[in-house]
């Protein structure tokens, strides 16, 4: 994947960061049924009618392993710009990255052997839950299992395409062109898209922290505090743009979140005041940000496959 990134901002974003493709798969678990069973006075051919063959822990434990994986990449890393399922990674967390990756492909393979050993009772339990609609053909087989089930990777680097230049300068030239626009606006939309991500979790715990209309404390759950917390360790990793205004902030966010327990919160009305004090203090920073407008908007969902 060859990019070229003319800005000095661009260019930066360019070379301090790799992509990570990361693509997964997974076994279907519902097969459609013929509407034919269904007594209905209703059009049939505007009916869909499906069952759910398996009913596993095992299986289950494939694909929340799978979406934890993809969860904690997310975590780590920004969006790409260039492509859906892909991420743009710091340079210095791809052995990190890469690491944790090989560890949770081993963490699968182990899952999926559990499933398969567990496929016979599996289809017992499936042929007693469903009765007529039962059928061994529904079920995969062990190589089906090991095929479909997995998790794969690529890293790409991003770089020049001095190779088109001695094949048509002018093409050259304009897809640099177009690249160099490309890099500049995905730094302003990742640099917002960090912000409000930060924004986002600060005003969920302001809001824990602040009492309901008749004044009484509302329940604060510990992942409201480590959300925040979670976003400050593991900012360094993501500020792929280099925005220091925000690192900045999240330097001082540190300092009023240190030892900050949430149980001390809920037991302890003058500790949780000052609490609220400081993440409302932060909110307020956070919202005296400069304005940043972007041509185009980046969001996680554009992780989605």
């Amino acid at each position: 994947m060859e990019i070229t990134a003319q800005s000095e901002r661009g260019r930066a974003l360019a070379t301090g960061t790799i992509i990570l493709l990361l693509t997964s798969s997974a076994i279907g678990n519902k097969k459609r049924v013929s509407t034919d069973i269904v007594e209905t006075d209703a059009d049939k051919g505007s009916l869909s009618l499906h069952k759910k063959i398996m009913e596993a822990p095992e299986f289950q434990a494939c694909l929340s392993h799978i979406a934890g994986t993809r969860d904690n990449i997310t975590k780590r890393s920004l969006p790409s710009f260039l492509q859906r399922g892909a991420y743009l990674v710091k340079l210095e967390a791809a052995p990190l990255l890469e690491t944790y990756l090989a560890n949770a492909q081993e963490n699968l393979l182990s899952l999926v052997d559990g499933m398969i050993n567990a496929m016979p009772q599996i289809k017992e339990e499936a042929r007693v839950r469903l009765g007529s609609l039962y059928s061994d053909a529904d079920y995969p087989g062990e190589q089906d299992i090991r095929r479909h089930i997995n998790m794969a990777w690529r890293w790409f680097e991003i770089d020049t395409p001095d190779r088109l230049r001695s094949i048509d300068m002018m093409l050259f030239e304009k897809e640099r062109e177009k690249a160099a626009r490309a890099f500049e606006e995905a730094v302003d939309g990742l640099t917002v898209l960090l912000r409000d991500e930060f924004r986002k979790v600060v005003a969920h715990l302001a809001d824990r922290l602040a009492p309901d209309a008749d004044g009484k404390k509302k329940k604060l759950f510990g992942s409201a505090v480590e959300n925040v917390t979670e976003f400050l360790e593991l900012f360094a990793l993501r500020n792929v743009t280099g925005d220091e205004e925000l690192s900045s902030l999240v330097e001082m966010t540190k300092s009023l979140m240190e030892g900050v327990d949430p149980k001390f919160i809920r037991k302890d009305d003058d500790y949780r005041a000052s609490v609220q004090e400081d993440v409302e203090r932060v909110l307020d920073e956070i919202d005296a940000l400069p304005v940043i407008k972007v041509s185009r908007a980046i969001s996680f969902s554009d992780d989605d496959e």
